[in-house]
């Protein structure tokens, strides 16, 4: 090949290669729009209502039912059921079950009602294993 025939192959090859590039690039279909913070916020409550992240797999997995999972009724008619034998002590910071069977927890105030309800779901929690409240552990101050 002799030298002008070579770089005009040359300069034919490179402008071959970059009309091709940019050719095989472009996409017929449009961009897709960038989804909002509102969406992308909806999409990760939802994912978090739906996994849970497991720390030995180091790996997002699906939250499994509890079989034994009670209603949000169910779980509140417990509570009330608890309340209505039980009192709430200043002194010992604590509930304590009362002489009598039962109270008539439609005689009792309302702001004493709320107040005891508060001080009951911050010492107590649902247990799904148990289907049963059961009394939070004590917090050690550091």
């Amino acid at each position: 090949m002799t030298k002008p025939t070579y770089f005009a192959s040359l300069i034919f090859s490179a402008v071959l290669i970059s009309i091709s590039s940019t050719v095989c690039a472009q996409t017929t279909s449009k961009p897709s729009t960038p989804a909002t913070r509102a969406e992308v916020r909806m999409e990760r409550d939802e994912f978090l209502k739906t996994h849970k992240y497991d720390e030995t797999n180091s790996d997002w997995t699906p939250n499994t039912p509890f079989k034994s999972e009670y209603s949000r009724a169910d779980v509140k008619v417990a509570r009330d059921k608890f309340l209505s034998t039980h009192r709430w002590d200043e002194a010992n910071d604590d509930f304590t079950p009362m002489v009598e069977t039962r109270r008539n927890m439609s005689t009792v105030s309302p702001e004493v009602r709320k107040m005891e309800t508060m001080q009951f779901v911050r010492t107590h929690m649902w247990d799904n294993a148990s289907s049963a409240w059961v009394k939070k552990p004590m917090r050690t101050k550091k």
